[in-house]
């Protein structure tokens, strides 16, 4: 009940190993029977990117997260951002690293026009 073996492990992890291009927890379709609308809490936790891989969503998650944590939501957030803005300008001559960082930026931002109104994702969008 607590621990997850056999071929369908395997083959996610030597997936991920060969299509880790973002920063992200990919999940092999394998590994369990997934649907498009899975929800947890009534939120979509794993979601379907756009090129075809399941991952776990923890941009939209980062309240529930920083709650959890009795973290600043202020505090983690600018510092998330601002790792990312450090991140697009550190590597605009990298492509191989700069396309995570561009990556983290789509999700930040499209987390960001779902956050409530006067949140510290609505304040600091990623524009570099």
């Amino acid at each position: 009940d607590e621990y997850v073996f056999g071929p369908a492990l395997i083959a996610a992890y030597d997936e991920e190993r060969k299509m880790a291009k973002y920063p992200r927890i990919l999940f092999h379709p394998g590994l369990f029977v997934l649907d498009d609308d899975l929800e947890v809490d009534g939120e979509e936790k794993i979601l379907r990117d756009k090129d075809g891989l399941y991952y776990l969503d923890y941009f939209q998650d980062i309240y529930e997260v920083i709650s959890t944590l009795k973290i600043g939501e202020g505090f983690y957030l600018f510092t998330l951002w601002l790792r990312i803005c450090e991140g697009l300008k550190k590597y605009k001559t990298e492509p191989a690293i700069r396309v995570k960082y561009e990556w983290m930026k789509e999700k930040y931002n499209e987390a960001a026009k779902l956050a409530p109104k006067g949140s510290w994702y609505r304040q600091l969008p990623v524009n570099v």
